[in-house]
């Protein structure tokens, strides 16, 4: 199953010590599909059905009020939706009518498995599930005076990030169903991803020194069972966002401008860090063949081979943010999902169409 983080939780962060704030929209309306072209394309060409699905470039839902973190099980696509009046939504792979399963929570991470859709609500300091088709949600953790961020899940437990103000970093696992929380791992610095695979929890700290003006952010990774944490990589530029293969951590970064950050590999075990693409990459997901991002700077979303290689434009036209922390992403077998929190205003004063729920047929 997949997961994913609303890049929003840096501001989140800067809010809570009082240097600045975000405002939102509030409609969140059923959605509409427009079909493209399945390599390279806008969201108004045509593709052919693939699987009983429209293939290309479709719009899963519209009008939503600035859709972040996304992920997805075997039928639907699952995403987070706020500030201000918050909600998780779900619609059919295939497109339809969405379905708000939950109100009045502001999920930051999100997650999914067979049953059930978990997520942390930051600002009340909670981590929450949900059936997948909706009804009464339960908290299973609460944070005291932390920030809940990142959250990923396997057949057991609840993985999840939490950011205190003191400047304090910790990685938690919580049973399903609720039960007594622990704590894996714990350090200086601000969460801003988490991912696992069968042995281990991977996450990434955007800085592991507020003060230090030189790339202080670094790949963690420490076993499930617990143990000690072991730095994959450092002296990265406020990296962003983390997947996992069975042999390597993929990361996105900021980079030392806005237009250069990496996508990037590391071995599980450390090792050298490769660089697979520059740009404005923000959210990340991996399959068997290819790594996929989303690119803000350029409106685009990505995929390179494993290994590196020459990347290839999947949808242009399609990524908009106010910035490198908005844009979530997921993958299947067959399709790529993403989020689009803002879709601009035409330059001619019309009509503004509020962000999109969007996936690119992949192969």
């Amino acid at each position: 199953m997949s997961s994913g983080i609303r890049r929003r939780f840096a501001s989140f962060a800067l809010l809570a010590l009082g240097c600045g704030s975000r405002t939102g929209l509030v409609e969140a309306s059923p959605s509409s599909r427009e079909v493209g072209s399945p390599e390279g394309g806008s969201a108004d060409s045509a593709g052919p059905a693939v699987g009983g699905c429209p293939s290309g470039v479709v719009t899963l839902a519209s009008r939503q009020n600035q859709p972040s973190a996304i992920a997805e099980d075997s039928t639907s696509v699952y995403w987070a939706t706020g500030p201000d009046v918050s909600s998780l939504v779900k619609v059919s792979k295939c497109g339809g009518a969405a379905t708000t399963l939950v109100s009045g929570s502001e999920p930051i991470g999100l997650a999914v498995d067979s049953a059930s859709v978990f997520w942390t609500d930051s600002f009340k300091g909670r981590v929450m599930e949900v059936s997948i088709d909706g009804g009464t949600a339960t908290m299973l953790a609460e944070s005291t005076g932390g920030l809940p961020a990142a959250v990923a899940v396997d057949a057991s437990y609840v993985y999840w990030t939490n950011y205190l103000f003191s400047g304090v970093a910790s990685v938690v696992k919580t049973p399903k169903g609720g039960g007594a929380s622990t704590t894996l791992a714990s350090g200086p610095g601000q969460p801003a991803s988490l991912a696992v695979d069968a042995t281990s929890v991977y996450w990434l700290l955007s800085w592991t020194d507020a003060n230090d003006p030189t790339p202080s952010g670094t790949i963690m990774k420490v076993p499930k069972g617990g143990g000690a944490a072991t730095t994959l990589a450092d002296h990265q530029s406020h990296p962003l966002d983390v997947a996992v293969d069975g042999e390597n951590v993929y990361f996105t970064a900021q980079g030392a401008s806005y237009d250069s950050g990496p996508v990037a590999q590391v071995p599980l075990d450390g090792g050298t860090v490769t660089t697979l693409a520059l740009g404005s990459p923000s959210s990340i997901a991996v399959d068997a063949q290819s790594v996929y991002w989303t690119d803000s700077g350029s409106g685009t979303v990505m995929k390179v081979p494993i290994g590196g290689g020459t990347a290839t434009t999947l949808a242009s036209g399609n990524v908009f943010s106010s910035g490198p922390f908005f844009n979530g992403i997921v993958v299947d077998d067959r399709s790529v999902y993403w989020t689009n929190q803002f879709v601009p205003c035409p330059a001619d004063g019309g009509a503004c169409i509020f962000g999109t729920v969007m996936k690119v047929t992949a192969r």
